[in-house]
């Protein structure tokens, strides 16, 4: 069955490498957060499996938790050479130790770190975001952006669990983001209109067209 399973993730990942540009993430079983040799060795074979099927190691990412292990597991994959993505990560400390070892990419819960702070106290860190008045899930993203860029790690930032139109703008510079369909529908649906109604207003009577 782990055969099986480990060949229709790399099905699926070759068909979507084929169809879309820029990288293919692959979940590693989350059973394995806590063995960091379990998730080497099965990345190493899901790696090869994409190798049968002449999807290139460039066009792929490895999603692992951002357990302790996982992180040891990320920093040895990527000295061979292996990308990968390290989600889960809801502290600083988690996303420092995944930018420390070299990891592509860190993904952060905007959302979930915001859920957590409603019904719960005592993390230092969202408990002095919210005394400055801070969301305290965009607060990780803008620190783990600065740590990065201050100390010149290679790591990428991706903010996800994202719930309104207003993170979405609070979050534009991050390298990557996961926007929900209909917050996504919803920005391009104003922007159409912003544009349409800026070309209705434009002096049409008194603009000129050169033929270059």
């Amino acid at each position: 069955m782990s055969c099986f399973f480990n060949k229709a993730l790399v099905n699926v990942g070759a068909d979507l490498a084929r169809l879309v540009p820029g990288r293919v993430s692959t979940e590693v079983d989350a059973r394995l957060a806590y063995d960091t040799r379990g998730i080497v060795h099965k990345v190493h074979e899901l790696s090869k499996l994409y190798n049968e099927v002449e999807v290139s190691s460039d066009r792929l990412l490895f999603k692992i938790p951002a357990t302790w292990q996982g992180i040891e597991a990320s920093r040895f994959l990527e000295s061979e050479g292996i990308q990968t993505h390290l989600t889960l990560v809801y502290s600083f400390s988690q996303a420092a130790a995944a930018a420390q070892a070299g990891t592509s990419v860190i993904q952060i819960f905007v959302g979930r770190v915001r859920d957590w702070a409603r019904n719960h106290s005592g993390d230092a860190e969202i408990d002095a975001a919210i005394k400055r008045g801070e969301d305290p899930g965009l607060a990780l993203v803008t620190k783990t952006y600065n740590y990065i860029h201050k100390y010149g790690h290679k790591s990428k930032l991706m903010a996800a669990a994202v719930r309104n139109k207003q993170d979405i703008f609070s979050l534009l510079g991050v390298d990557y983001i996961i926007v929900p369909l209909k917050i996504l529908q919803f920005i391009l649906m104003r922007s159409t209109r912003m544009l349409e109604g800026y070309l209705q207003a434009l002096p049409w009577d008194t603009i000129s067209v050169k033929k270059i």
